[in-house]
């Protein structure tokens, strides 16, 4: 609920479910869950085909 989304809208978001997603709402979701918080442990962020998006350090070092 940090970005102001339902956890089942979420969910479906994270499953690459048919939903419409405003770049607002892709911005909140950004600040809630930024790669860069998770250090020093390893984070990765992937497309629905498992394409990596984004990585922190600590994952590009892993």
């Amino acid at each position: 609920m940090l970005a102001g989304v339902g956890v089942s809208w979420y969910t479906w978001l994270e499953q690459g479910g048919d939903i419409k997603v405003s770049e607002q709402v892709l911005d909140a979701i950004a600040r809630v869950l930024l790669l860069d918080a998770w250090s020093p442990r390893p984070g990765s962020i992937r497309d629905r085909h498992w394409n990596f998006t984004a990585v922190n350090d600590a994952a590009l070092v892993l």
